[in-house]
């Protein structure tokens, strides 16, 4: 087989490279044809994508859920199935979908057959530019509008290389006590939701790390779950994190919870948004359920 790696050299503390090229004379080794590119901003990832989808049997990615973002952006409806090796910082969809870390377990996944068509939407948003142009791009994982993109925001203003999962906590403390959020208007399907202050729009079942479960999403089935919480504050994030832990999330009063198809988030004055992990703009959104699925590798 023709497998095309892209790496990112900023991934795993600068592994990425190493990474790829474990991976890739294991595969080599066994009589494939393996070809890697150092992906150094989102858009080289994007220009991989599009040429190695018309060449390769299997597309690898070393890096983490931002690096996969990038890549998804790029690709041709007909695009070969992904391998996906974490290397990432929080590594949301590796965790969530149990794939192999080390550099056989990903060579072996390379060769899988078995494969999940996970659903994809598209979100167009207003950028983070002086022109606040409309941007769309497409999501596999999660997007949300206000806390999270909040702390997304914030942490990329203070990033100065690696980051950890230790280095949320402290600065989303901060947020919660300073940062007044703005309530958005939702209308998912047609159907107007009201206002919320937070809002939450998955295909996956965890959010951001194992422990914020949200529900029992399908991959597969056509629809996204959409989880709207009115207030934020202290006490009612404190309450949220432990119903997520509990796995109670959609029991507590005044939380919505719907599957849907198309979202839409606009307010009087505009909410911050995150995309697949990363800060990008802000309200209005517009979200619909209908990019081609993701072909993803599964042991």
């Amino acid at each position: 087989m023709r497998i095309d790696f892209i790496a990112n050299p900023n991934s795993g503390r600068g592994l990425g490279p190493r990474r790829a090229g474990e991976i890739a004379s294991i595969l080599a080794r066994r009589g494939h044809d393996c070809r890697i590119r150092l992906g150094r901003s989102r858009q080289d990832a994007i220009e991989w994508a599009k040429e190695a989808s018309k060449v390769a049997d299997r597309l690898v990615v070393i890096g983490g859920d931002g690096s996969l973002s990038a890549v998804v952006d790029g690709l041709p409806v007909d695009a070969p199935p992904i391998a996906l090796a974490p290397l990432g910082t929080s590594n949301m969809l590796a965790t969530e979908l149990k794939l192999p870390r080390r550099p056989f377990g990903t060579a072996k996944l390379v060769e899988s057959e078995n494969r999940l068509c996970l659903d994809t939407g598209i979100v167009s948003y207003t950028a983070a530019n002086d022109l606040k142009e409309t941007l769309t791009q497409r999501s596999f994982l999660v997007w949300d509008f206000g806390l999270g993109a909040e702390l997304m925001r914030r942490m990329n203003e203070k990033r100065d290389g690696p980051i950890h999962k230790t280095d949320y906590l402290p600065l989303l403390g901060k947020i919660i006590k300073n940062w007044a959020p703005t309530a958005q208007r939702v209308i998912a399907d047609g159907e107007d939701l009201g206002e919320f202050e937070f809002g939450v729009i998955s295909g996956m079942r965890t959010y951001g790390i194992k422990a914020f479960r949200l529900g029992k999403a399908e991959y597969t089935d056509g629809l996204w779950e959409i989880y709207l919480f009115p207030k934020i504050n202290l006490a009612t994030t404190s309450f949220l994190a432990a119903a997520s832990a509990t796995g109670r999330l959609t029991q507590i009063p005044g939380v919505v919870h719907r599957k849907v198809k198309t979202v839409q988030v606009m307010g009087l004055n505009t909410a911050p948004l995150q995309i697949d992990g990363d800060y990008v703009g802000t309200t209005s959104v517009e979200f619909s359920l209908n990019a081609p699925p993701l072909s993803l590798l599964l042991p």
